[in-house]
């Protein structure tokens, strides 16, 4: 019994209907976030993500709420000093975040 020669996989694609359309995995993957709705979840995770390292420890731990919605970014920290720290800076915050997200998923920041 022979084994078959090792083949290395091409780029993974994929073929939607009958116009032959073929997509990347990654294409294929955003599309079907974006049509499910799930989209928006994955960007306020990722948003989170980045603005706790974006800020660091010391304003993170500050953080008592975090939420993304209609590229509204809404924080509510507890120390008013890292409240007016952060809203100096909301400009630099939000370039930043989507600069690092690669999106443009900010567009404005409300702290309370």
């Amino acid at each position: 019994m022979s084994e078959m020669p090792y083949r290395k996989p091409r780029g993974l694609s994929l073929s939607l209907g009958k116009g032959g359309e073929s997509f990347s995995l990654q294409e294929a993957m955003q599309l079907y976030l974006k049509k499910t709705g799930l989209q928006a979840r994955f960007g306020a995770v990722a948003v989170e993500k980045e603005l706790r390292l974006l800020l660091g420890n010391m304003i993170s731990s500050r953080l008592e709420k975090i939420s993304l919605e209609n590229g509204v970014l809404r924080l509510e920290i507890t120390s008013s000093a890292v409240r007016q720290q952060v809203l100096m800076l909301q400009d630099e915050i939000i370039a930043d975040l989507n600069k690092k997200i690669g999106a443009d998923l900010v567009k404005s920041l409300l702290v309370y």
